[in-house]
């Protein structure tokens, strides 16, 4: 049975003391103890540095943390048959507890935590860490592709075939990678029809790379994580988001949205890492079981956000959002003002010394490989 945790300072800091207590009490008891035996024998105790030898016996009990409720689908259809999986694939020697909501730390945080021990698995949206993942983010170029399977399929060629890509993960053990269901453009109170219509609008995004995408359009970015979003809406902090129906679905973005041009402009890089020393410490045969089921995970946390994207968008109708489809003419409008970002991409990669070029050509070839 997978363990769902949450957290309380308050009990935490009585446990501390209460464990802080009964330490002393030991520690006087063990001196005593000690110095009985020095008296009685004449040998000397020999001080050991505080860490138990791990034995063969010995269980893990891995800490996964997400930043979504219970309810979203990564959470029951990913980490929970996830975390089973595992459980029965290493006869219980290696369980996990997850830690959703946040618990153990902000969106934001995700990834570092992951590299710092806070958590032993995360899950992070590359672009809440901005700079840390410049090759990875071609796949979130504008009409790179258009559903998360085929986004997660180009972001895991090109990490396989980069080692400059895989090198933007050094600090963690890579997991599964995927791409999400592509944003559309989600308004409070305009309705959005040509790319004129935004102009002057704050949008709020997840990433560096949707910034762009926002400014080129006129409007105004507006960074923000996902769980921010419903407030700020609401309470018109931002007119706006760029957001996948996925999101309507598991945020309830519904509520707080009039409008939804639809537009599939870009997908958004999800990346799970581990923390090292946590794979590390594990055998040979329990790495080898997990390993065995990352290919089935990562096809599966795409699948599951295509899955959220149509009852996102059947939330919205419900709703009584009214749901633009741009005809292929508008479409291109809104195309032609992105095209440039892609070319600005290849510079700033090459002019920070990076293979950009080739990254985004190998890119594009794969975009028409899973067409």
């Amino acid at each position: 049975m997978v363990k769902v945790k949450s957290i309380s300072i308050g009990k935490c800091f009585i446990t501390l003391l209460l464990v802080t207590f009964m330490l002393m009490v030991v520690g006087c008891s063990n001196e005593t103890v000690t110095n009985e035996v020095e008296a009685d024998t004449g040998a000397e105790v020999e001080e050991t540095d505080g860490e138990a030898a791990p034995s063969a016996g010995n269980s893990v009990e891995l800490r996964i943390s997400h930043f979504v409720s219970p309810q979203h689908g990564q959470h029951t259809k990913v980490f929970e048959p996830f975390s089973e999986e595992v459980a029965e694939l290493t006869e219980g020697r290696v369980t996990a507890s997850i830690y959703p909501g946040a618990a153990l730390g902000a969106p934001t945080a995700q990834y570092d935590m992951a590299t710092t021990g806070v958590a032993d698995i995360t899950y992070a949206i590359q672009g809440y860490t901005p700079g840390k993942f410049p090759l990875s983010s071609v796949v979130e170029l504008p009409f790179v592709a258009e559903n998360a399977e085929k986004a997660t399929s180009i972001l895991w060629d090109l990490y396989n075939e980069f080692p400059e890509i895989q090198e933007e993960y050094k600090e963690n053990k890579v997991l599964w990678l995927f791409g999400i269901d592509n944003d559309q453009i989600l308004t409070t109170n305009k309705e959005i029809k040509t790319v004129e219509d935004l102009r002057g609008l704050k949008i709020s995004t997840p990433s560096p790379a949707s910034n762009a995408v926002v400014e080129a359009w006129g409007a105004i970015p507006v960074f923000m994580p996902m769980n921010e979003v419903y407030e700020a809406m609401q309470r018109g902090i931002v007119d706006g988001r760029l957001g996948p129906y996925s999101a309507v679905a598991n945020f309830k973005l519904n509520e707080v949205t009039g409008y939804i041009t639809e537009g599939d402009f870009y997908t958004t890089n999800f990346a799970i890492t581990m923390n090292k020393q946590a794979w590390e410490s594990l055998s040979e045969a329990d790495q080898e079981a997990i390993n065995g089921l990352l290919d089935k995970y990562r096809d599966l946390a795409a699948a599951v956000y295509s899955e959220d994207a149509e009852l996102g968008k059947k939330a919205a109708l419900d709703s009584g959002v009214e749901v633009t489809e741009l005809s292929e003419d508008v479409k291109a409008e809104f195309k032609e003002a992105l095209d440039p970002i892609h070319e600005a991409w290849v510079q700033e990669m090459d002019g920070d010394g990076l293979p950009g070029l080739q990254v985004y050509e190998e890119a594009m070839r794969l975009s028409d490989q899973y067409e």
